[in-house]
C-alpha cells in the first residue's frame, strides 16, 4: 500500500469513526428522560 493510499483510508476510517460516534452521542441525547 502506498502512503497516499494509507493516508486516504486511515482519513476514511476516522471519518466512520467519528460518524457512528457521532450517532451514538445524538442517539443518547434525544433519548427520553424518564
Amino acid at each position: 500500500m502506498r502512503p497516499e493510499e494509507a493516508g486516504k483510508f486511515s482519513v476514511s476510517a476516522m471519518q466512520d469513526l467519528s460518524e457512528k460516534l457521532l450517532t451514538n452521542v445524538v442517539d443518547l441525547c434525544w433519548t427520553p428522560v424518564p
